[in-house]
């Protein structure tokens, strides 16, 4: 099975096991921790705190153990905990989006469970930040073509403008949008979650 390629169909997807798992860097006091919470079962469903975080060198917090769960599209959050699951504040800014279908896998292959494929993620966050990645493809364009991406000015100031750059990749679902092997234009953009 292609777990970069989206058109195998969603009853494939959720017939998926995902085994996620996450860190992000944040310093924080004594007696305090992160959790992650989101809108699945093994994440609390936003109201219970299920999937604690631990310290790791350089104030790097990654998951206890992995995310396991049959649902390939989930949102979720980090918490700063006091005693493992009193909330003492949440990450601002909008909840962060985990597409599994997309990401790449983290080994080379799949492993087998009970005869269900297992696709393992990880999710390298940065605390209050989140990322665009847009790719657009001009198929009539003669090759000296440019595209920046500008902010709305409107919006008040949250990234400058960003150049996107022209190139091949390897990503399945690169191919599924745009139906052949393509090079489109590509850009990440880093944005302030406020």
């Amino acid at each position: 099975m292609n777990f970069n390629n989206p058109s195998t169909g969603i009853s494939s997807l959720e017939n998926t096991t995902y085994q996620a798992s996450f860190k992000i860097k944040k310093k924080l006091p004594e007696g305090q921790s992160l959790a992650i919470l989101g809108s699945i079962p093994e994440m609390g469903n936003w109201k219970q705190v299920r999937c604690q975080m631990r310290w790791t060198e350089g104030d790097v917090w990654v998951t206890e153990k992995p995310v396991v769960t049959h649902k390939y599209y989930l949102t979720y959050k980090y918490a700063i905990v006091s005693n493992r699951e009193t909330i003492i504040s949440w990450e601002r800014g909008i909840n962060r989006i985990a597409d599994f279908a997309i990401l790449p896998p983290l080994t080379a292959g799949a492993t087998s469970y009970e005869s269900t494929p297992t696709k393992k993620v990880e999710l390298k966050d940065e605390w209050e930040v989140y990322f665009i990645f847009l790719s657009v493809l001009n198929p009539n364009e003669a090759g000296t073509d440019e595209i920046c991406v500008q902010e709305n000015e409107t919006a008040g100031p949250r990234f400058t403008e960003h150049w996107m750059e022209k190139k091949l990749t390897d990503v399945d679902w690169i191919k599924l949008k745009y139906g052949k092997d393509v090079k489109p234009w590509f850009e990440l953009i880093k944005i302030k979650n406020e």
